[in-house]
């Protein structure tokens, strides 16, 4: 029962975290001239995924791999099958030319690489062997994400958006140093979160005799995937 209490405490200092940090960022970045649509590509994007950096990055530090690697695989299953397909059974989901052209690709692309890399690392078994990517692999799947996105920060700048105020990140009447300290907070839930999530997740998984993987599969990844629900 503790170890679930603590799943369930980590998962919503993650959530409210998320939350906050995004929208202290966000709206800093506006106060500051920086364009919405940059906002929304970067910080709203990148920021509704600490969460899942959190965990899977404290069960790095705490050799807690399978925790790491679960989370992650799950959260884009979660995100990708069940939100998605929610969504679209609730009302039909429009699809923009340009992600079917280039976004969908390159997604699957993506996915392709990491499948290649874990078997090049001799990663080819089922479930995995434990065998670990190599520093090279990393340094590659980071540039790729890099170029990736500013990709795309600069097509949507040239294709343009509608400009929106401070408003459409929440209050507009906070100081400079209320939304610093709002981001500041943010980031230290999400910490705080990350640690008891993984934690959490150990101690529930050695009680209920399966292995961590499970568990991150499940109430992790769904949980750590609830900022993108939210969005």
């Amino acid at each position: 029962m503790k170890a679930f209490l603590l799943v369930v405490l980590g998962l919503v200092c993650l959530v409210f975290g998320a939350e906050w940090f995004v929208s202290g960022a966000a709206r800093l970045s506006r106060r500051l001239g920086v364009p919405s649509l940059l906002v929304g590509l970067t910080i709203v994007a990148f920021g509704t995924s600490m969460p899942e950096f959190a965990v899977s990055f404290t069960a790095s530090l705490q050799k807690a791999n399978e925790i790491a690697v679960g989370n992650v695989i799950g959260s884009n299953l979660f995100n990708l099958l069940f939100i998605l397909g929610l969504c679209a059974i609730i009302k039909p989901v429009p699809v923009a030319r340009n992600a079917g052209r280039f976004d969908a690709p390159v997604s699957t692309l993506g996915a392709v690489l990491v499948m290649a890399l874990t078997a090049a690392a001799g990663w080819a078994k089922w479930p995995w062997a434990g065998i670990a990517l190599p520093r090279w692999s990393g340094v590659l799947l980071l540039v790729c994400f890099v170029l990736i996105t500013a990709h795309q920060i600069r097509r949507s700048l040239r294709e343009g958006a509608p400009e929106e105020g401070d408003s459409a990140f929440g209050n507009p009447n906070l100081s400079m140093w209320q939304l610093i300290g709002l981001i500041a907070g943010g980031l230290a839930v999400i910490v705080i979160g990350g640690r008891l999530t993984v934690m959490g997740a150990v101690d529930l998984a050695t009680a209920m005799g399966v292995s961590p993987r499970v568990i991150a599969l499940t109430i992790v990844a769904i949980g750590t995937s609830l900022p993108e629900w939210r969005k």
